[in-house]
């Protein structure tokens, strides 16, 4: 457990502390989505759409991962790829990228030779990979809290129902039945984190596997297929409030998505750590 616990610090100073401008850059881009919100509410107020400016971080939020309706090729609707949810998640999948090969052919190929321990080794990327994640999101909760407390926001998760309704397009209520804002506000807090996670494991795990840049590749392709198809399998639709069940009629459901983002981790996990314990690391250089 010791030489686990010494691998899991190597992996928060190289891959984690040695890298904060990834970290910097993160809380730009939240600034950024930030300030496009924020725009768009002033243009909702100067045309009479809402009657204040009294938004809140949870209303930040939720604008963040809103997303687009499920498309409907038959009624003539254009595709468009939800541009929030894609440059979060594809900023994300590059923090993820290639460290793992990287330390395997350098810091960590050292420390595998001293330690013969292969299991340590990889769950101490996967320790990583979740502390990246979560570090990611932190930076960009952390650019809406700060745009909040300059444009005069209020710091709660509550959300207002003239905001959600004009500003993100969240319905009022689904077959006649009211949107539950509380379930809503627990479910942008916490599916967008938890699929990252899932989704960001199933990458490390190709990068091993096959590559970083094919890793990537299928990652862009899932989200972008994820715009396109509302199926609960392609995990992109749990990153779009307006394709949740608790907000639109055939929805994807919370609980699935949860479901479905643990297993994707947990094998994930597996199979690299099975790939790993047979692979020939000189012959992976």
């Amino acid at each position: 457990m010791k030489l686990f616990i010494q691998e899991v610090q190597m992996d928060i100073k190289q891959g984690i502390l040695y890298k904060y401008q990834r970290y910097v850059i993160a809380i730009l881009l939240g600034c950024v989505l930030a300030m496009f919100y924020v725009t768009t509410c002033f243009h909702a107020l100067d045309r009479g759409k809402i009657s204040s400016m009294n938004f809140t971080l949870g209303d930040m939020l939720l604008y963040f991962f809103r997303g687009k309706e499920i498309y409907n090729p038959i009624n003539g609707a254009e595709f468009m790829i939800p541009t929030e949810y894609m440059m979060l998640q594809l900023y994300l999948s590059y923090m993820i990228g290639d460290y793992i090969l990287k330390d395997l052919l350098g810091v960590g190929k050292n420390i595998l030779v001293r330690t013969q321990k292969r299991v340590f080794w990889w769950l101490s990327k996967c320790v990583w990979c979740v502390i990246t994640v979560i570090g990611f999101y932190a930076a960009v909760y952390l650019s809406a809290v700060l745009i909040c407390m300059i444009t005069g926001g209020s710091l709660t998760t509550a959300l207002t129902p003239e905001i959600v309704q004009t500003v993100c397009g969240i319905p009022a209520a689904v077959n006649d039945v009211p949107v539950d804002l509380q379930v809503l506000r627990h479910t942008v807090c916490w599916l967008p984190l938890v699929t990252s996670v899932g989704m960001a494991l199933f990458q490390m795990m190709l990068a091993l596997v096959i590559s970083p840049v094919i890793a990537y590749i299928v990652n862009v392709a899932l989200l972008t297929a994820a715009a396109y198809y509302t199926v609960p399998f392609l995990q992109g639709n749990s990153f779009m409030m307006l394709r949740n069940a608790c907000c639109v009629d055939e929805g994807v459901n919370t609980g699935l998505s949860i479901g479905i983002s643990v297993a994707v981790a947990v094998i994930s996990i597996i199979i690299g750590k099975i790939y790993f314990d047979r692979m020939d690391i000189l012959k992976k250089r």
